[in-house]
């Protein structure tokens, strides 16, 4: 289904968790895939609970708790909301969704 879009090539792809059922030759093609669309110009929008990869792939970022925008922006920028610098994104994650606090 995702291929699908893929081929209409439309300016915004909106894409769910992307890598459920995939193998990770099939998640290194995926990203390949949403790196090359990105380099055309066009926006990806993905959800993912795979943090590690979302930080190396994407660009900015929105975290929800509880279907709320808890933060958002690129790496640095939730780093400085949280004071937590140098933590990965996973460690963010874990913070602002357990109460932790996020200075805009």
């Amino acid at each position: 289904m995702i291929i699908c879009a893929f081929i209409v090539n439309p300016e915004l792809y909106i894409i769910d968790e992307p890598f459920l059922g995939l193998d990770p030759l099939g998640i290194q093609s995926m990203l390949d895939l949403m790196v090359e669309k990105k380099n055309e110009g066009r926006t990806v929008l993905m959800s993912t609970h795979i943090l590690a990869t979302a930080e190396r792939y994407c660009d900015r970022f929105i975290i929800l708790d509880e279907g709320e925008v808890v933060a958002f922006g690129d790496l640095e920028a939730l780093r400085q909301q949280t004071g937590l610098h140098n933590q990965t994104l996973d460690d963010i994650y874990i913070h602002v969704t357990q109460g932790g606090d996020v200075h805009a």
